[in-house]
């Protein structure tokens, strides 16, 4: 079983704070090469992806793909095939969502939406320059209850400019009105080269780093007050008709993935471990996977394809490189990092030191072990996870 990411670069516009890869999409369209393209590189790996367990199709703005691009790029998936109960996940921006192309999305096997609102502040939206307007929002969220049956998420982004605690803590409010089954809650992280991040740190707005705290806190607390788990730092799905997302859990847990599309990422782990980003250079994806010819392909031959091959950034993942990865994103968790898997795949890199460490910050309350389905784990407790930069940098120290 494999989980897979497919990349669509293409956005009608780039909101200020957003530093992913996306270019400009000309007249609204997804190019039909692009497309093609990806449904070569989806073929050519199929036997290794099969059965596919979860999906995840993100961006850039997926749902700019046509009906009839979307029907493409599952008849290549489902040459692949899918596991009997797959999680299916499909990004959509608000201005995007309509009867019909919810009904395509059920159709191709979408079990999942995620809803990419941001805020329900007029004032915030605008200034970040989002395409949604809050009334696309408003639109939006109707639709989706009325037609869409399945799983349903939003992402929403706290402490936008011009958007105050109470303001904030009102529109959560208001969105518990659609009943969504999973949230990620995110606080703003200002990046120095977005727009927004240049705005903020040449003193052109002025941004209180401590509110935007302050206000996330305020959010995380609305929710679990109102139902819902808080399993991950930023991701919070609701008890009565939620669940985590399955797809984002094997990047928290260092299980393998494959990355497909132009600037789409992919990892293996074990004793050959290693990581690639495929070209963001458009052409140049679609002219290798169009008109190149490829190599024979057999699971032994992967990283080398991937590293001589394939058009990508290639890196190499030292066992030592995955321990601390496998850390920093297990502590993310609510379950926090599974020992016993830990120890069942790094045995002899956990030191004394290590354990050590673990016990000193158990008997200051900041962590705690524990037993779960016959496994023993390690996590922070709400009071560590404000200081989880902290272990990771005396964990560097120890390791």
């Amino acid at each position: 079983m494999s989980s897979v990411y497919i990349h669509i670069p293409y956005c009608i516009s780039k909101c200020d704070y957003c530093d992913f890869f996306s270019v400009p999409c000309s007249k609204n369209l997804v190019p039909d090469e692009y497309v093609s393209s990806l449904c070569f590189e989806i073929e050519f790996f199929k036997d290794l992806i099969s059965p596919i367990e979860t999906l995840y199709i993100g961006g850039g703005t997926p749902s700019l793909l046509s009906k009839k691009q979307l029907e493409s790029i599952f008849c290549a998936l489902n040459k692949a095939g899918f596991e009997k109960n797959p999680e299916i996940t499909y990004e959509l921006n608000p201005s995007d969502v309509t009867e019909d192309y919810l009904l395509a999305l059920e159709k191709n096997g979408i079990t999942r939406l995620s809803l990419g609102l941001q805020s329900l502040s007029q004032k915030a939206l605008s200034f970040v320059h989002r395409r949604s307007s809050l009334s696309d929002v408003k639109k939006s969220l109707e639709i989706v209850q009325k037609i869409w049956k399945k799983s349903f998420s939003v992402d929403l982004i706290s402490s936008l400019p011009f958007e105050s605690e109470e303001e904030f803590l009102l529109s959560l409010k208001e969105l518990l009105f659609y009943n969504p089954s999973h949230i990620s809650l995110y606080s703003l992280c200002v990046e120095e080269e977005t727009v927004l991040g240049k705005k903020i740190n040449s003193g052109k707005i002025k941004y209180d780093f401590d509110l935007s705290d302050k206000i996330w806190l305020s959010g995380k607390d609305f929710l679990v007050e109102n139902g819902f788990v808080h399993y991950e730092v930023s991701n919070f799905y609701r008890k009565e008709n939620g669940f985590p997302c399955r797809h984002n859990l094997s990047y928290w847990s260092l299980k393998d993935y494959f990355g497909f599309g132009s600037g789409g990422t992919g990892s293996f782990f074990g004793k050959n471990g290693f990581r690639y980003t495929n070209t963001k250079d458009i052409s140049q994806y679609i002219n290798f996977w169009l008109k190149n010819e490829k190599p024979v392909l057999k699971k032994e031959n992967l990283k080398e394809i991937f590293k001589n091959f394939i058009p990508c950034d290639f890196e190499n993942l030292p066992l030592k490189t995955q321990v601390f990865e496998f850390f920093m994103m297990s502590l993310r968790t609510l379950d926090g990092v599974n020992l016993s898997e830990l120890k069942k795949r790094f045995s002899y890199l956990i030191t004394e030191k290590i354990l050590n460490l673990f016990d000193r910050w158990i008997s200051l309350k900041n962590a705690r072990k524990y037993f779960k389905d016959g496994n023993e784990f390690f996590a922070l407790t709400e009071q560590g996870l404000l200081f989880e930069n902290k272990f990771l940098e005396e964990f560097l120290e120890v390791f």
